[in-house]
């Protein structure tokens, strides 16, 4: 499996005395300047598919379906463990791995300032921001009529949610 992950923040240019905007007013900058933005992102390739107890075939052809109609590798060859037998299959298949995975979450934020002591901070959070679709791994077992589809998505994750908070320190 590859795994690649990112962060971020930045500071951007809307406002007084930055790049766009500089010569804004005072009433104008309050609103539009001094956002920040914040994000990450992750991809995984894909995670191996450990296989239980089975007959199987010594090598299997990764086919890439998403779908109840549609295979993710070719099932041909596996079958039910005869009762009694030892465990013959391999664990795993070298090459052949789950769906990948992608994700990118993002956070607005700014701080509005009273008077020296007092600050009102905004923030805008989206998990999900791109509202990506993350499937989970393939059905396993093998006696499953949904063995080696992939029909569901990724435990724990959701379409995109968005989040608001405000806070006030003084």
């Amino acid at each position: 499996m590859h795994a690649f992950r990112a962060a971020f923040t930045a500071d951007l240019p809307f406002g007084r005395g930055r790049s766009v905007g500089g010569e804004m007013s005072k009433a104008l900058d309050a609103v539009v300047g001094g956002w920040k933005l914040a994000g990450t992102f992750r991809y995984d390739s894909g995670s191996k598919l450990v296989f239980g107890a089975m007959a199987a075939p010594t090598e299997v052809e990764k086919v890439g379906g998403i779908g109840r109609d549609t295979y993710w590798f070719d099932t041909t060859g596996f079958a039910q463990q005869a009762a009694y037998t030892r465990r013959s299959n391999p664990w795993y298949y070298d090459d052949l791995s789950g769906p990948n995975f992608k994700n990118l979450d993002l956070s607005l934020a700014k701080r509005f300032q009273f008077k020296s002591r007092y600050n009102l901070w905004l923030r805008m959070e989206a998990y999900n921001a791109l509202n990506m679709m993350n499937w989970a791994n393939p059905t396993l077992t093998v006696t499953s009529s949904d063995f080696g589809k992939v029909t569901a998505q990724a435990a724990g994750y959701y379409g995109r949610q968005l989040q608001y908070s405000l806070k006030f320190e003084f």
